[in-house]
């Protein structure tokens, strides 16, 4: 049942999509006096969407009208009078159970409807991606900082956002090993500085999400927030597209222009005040390098970026192709950064989050009446934080294993530190499965492996059989120039090969010790059943460090060549009598 229209006025029939269903509007192109429009939903369907019902409309309507109103009486007349405790110049939609959805137009004057912009904000939606928002609501046990966590690196993101330090960078870069906690830490900003009304849009790739795994609707998704976040921005973003519907179909640099610096440079110049801040989290997680490129030249050149006091604050992995883009220009000069692995804090921190957790658990798990008071041992916790190496998937994976409330917690921490064998899931299987998506990521996965390898030998202790006495393999083995020499590489070899590892291992220069990021990296390395899809052997790299040893004059006869097996005992012999031998 529809209002009656007066045969004066042209009406307009608009589908108004809502998240479930589509209804027919009929509106009349210019509104003059009070009148109720009565919605007939389609067949089954729901009441419209009233967020994106209301954004449309006050879309198309050119100013902000629409606020969404619910009227529980059954009688026309009655509902009718409800309304009007409306304000004036307010559009109001009421909804009614089971019964139509009706729009009230109270005492508005020379009111336009403009049906292209209903069309553009919903052309905007529809190139949107729901789930690269920060808050979205289909993600669950979303990684976020524990309480007083990371309490220095988010001060430090405040003072840059508050314009107390790097004042000259709208970009800052946060990095950090994977598993160093940068979606917990731009996810928790994004919270704070939504509170403060200082947050604008977030985007948050993620390479097991195919609508965000690339760049294609970053610009869309920031815009689409910011047409929520500021009112005045709305109708500038929805009329470009109207003017351009392609718009999408296009570069991101001219995007980025168009929908987003344009608008609120004009904005700025009008004096309009609006949040500053966009964040966007994982950039490694963009599938495509040269997308990654494209996106941080964009910003760090888009014409007129300077008025709008936008400011940037990307996380990713230091992978080197990454490093290598914010290290040259255009980007260097307009971008601060800050590395989570050099954070004296983040072992406290770890330390810390265990800590809590453990009392947690004590206090809140079903059988917590039978855990020890003094459980775990301090030793225990020590073991724990030195294996997390400042990162924080370590700790997390084992307290998510560990704190099941189908199990015993102590049973489960004892399995964690191998003194009970593995019976049903592992504790690891989070961090295993992180491991080898990097490891397999990478070009050469064995050529990868066999420079890790070297790392991991030289954090082994020898007892040498002639010598009675226990000895660390020397530690200048593992800088790049000596790595290439043991494995046969030629010159730069290790650099290329571990460029796609910046997450796990850091590289400085070929003089300069190779630096693994996670300890448990070498315990999963160490476990044949953990690494059980990955070409590495261990013994192999035992051979081709023997092989290197002598040709160090035989090792000075202690051990001959055709001695050699692929065993780490000889292994030993052969390095550490080079070391030893008079």
């Amino acid at each position: 049942m529809g209002a009656k229209l007066c045969p004066a006025q042209v009406s307009l029939t608009v589908a108004v999509k809502s998240s479930l269903r589509f209804v027919h509007l009929a509106l009349p192109m210019r509104v003059t006096r009070s009148l109720v429009l009565y919605l007939e939903p389609s067949t089954r369907a729901c009441p419209p969407s009233f967020p994106l019902f209301s954004l449309m409309l006050n879309a198309a309507f050119n100013t902000p009208i629409l606020r969404p109103c619910y009227v529980q009486s059954e009688q026309p007349d009655k509902s009718k009078r409800d309304f009007h405790a409306a304000e004036q110049h307010q559009l109001w939609i009421g909804y009614r159970p089971r019964h139509a959805t009706y729009l009230l137009v109270q005492q508005c004057s020379e009111l336009t409807f403009d049906r292209s912009m209903l069309a553009g904000f919903e052309t905007l939606a529809k190139a949107t991606t729901p789930s690269a928002f920060y808050d979205c609501g289909h993600q669950f046990d979303v990684p976020r900082c524990h309480e007083n966590t990371r309490v220095a690196v988010l001060e430090k993101i405040d003072d840059w956002v508050d314009l107390v330090i790097e004042i000259a960078a709208f970009i800052m870069w946060l990095y950090g090993a994977a598993g160093a906690g940068k979606s917990a830490i731009a996810r928790t900003m994004a919270e704070k500085l939504h509170s403060r009304q200082r947050l604008l849009a977030t985007f948050f790739f993620s390479r097991q999400d195919s609508s965000r795994n690339h760049i294609n609707s970053v610009i869309a998704t920031l815009a689409y927030k910011i047409a929520l976040t500021v009112p005045e921005a709305r109708p500038l973003i929805v009329a470009t597209i109207e003017n351009d519907p392609l718009i999408f179909h296009s570069g991101f640099a001219h995007q980025l222009q168009r929908l987003i610096i344009e608008p609120l440079h004009q904005l700025s110049q009008q004096g309009v005040v609006y949040p500053t801040v966009i964040i966007i989290d994982g950039l490694d997680e963009c599938l495509n390098h040269e997308e990654r490129t494209t996106l941080l030249h964009s910003i760090s050149t888009a014409p007129g970026q300077q008025s709008t006091l936008l400011k940037f604050l990307i996380t990713s992995r230091p992978e080197v192709p990454i490093a290598r883009v914010f290290n040259a220009h255009p980007v260097i000069g307009v971008s601060a950064r800050h590395s989570l692995d050099d954070e004296p804090e983040s072992v406290e921190d770890v330390e810390y989050f265990l800590s809590a957790k453990f009392d947690e658990i004590k206090r809140t798990h079903p059988l917590g009446r039978h855990i020890p008071h003094d459980w775990p041992s301090s030793q225990v916790k020590a073991d724990l934080v030195q294996k997390s190496s400042g990162q924080f998937i370590y700790p997390a994976t084992i307290i998510r294993y560990i704190s099941s409330p189908r199990h015993n917690p102590t049973l489960r921490l004892d399995v964690v530190l191998r003194l009970r064998p593995l019976s049903g899931e592992s504790p690891f299987a989070q961090l295993d499965a992180l491991y080898k998506y990097i490891l397999l990521s990478c070009e050469d996965v064995e050529l990868a492996l066999r420079i890790i390898g070297i790392c991991l030998l030289s954090t082994q202790t020898i007892v040498v059989p002639w010598d009675e006495d226990s000895y660390g393999f020397p530690s200048e083995i593992t800088t790049p120039a000596n790595t290439e020499i043991i494995l046969g590489l030629h010159p730069g070899d290790v650099q290329s090969g571990l460029e796609d590892l910046g997450s796990l291992i850091e590289y400085k220069d070929d003089n300069t010790k190779l630096r693994v990021l996670h300890a448990s990296l070498f315990d999963f390395l160490s476990d044949p059943t953990r690494f059980s899809d990955l070409p590495f052997n261990l013994a192999a790299i035992h051979t081709d460090l023997a092989i290197w040893c002598s040709y160090l004059d035989a090792c000075h006869g202690n051990v001959q060549i055709e001695d050699l097996q692929c065993e780490s005992d000889i292994l030993c012999r052969l390095v550490l009598s080079q070391e030893r031998a008079p």
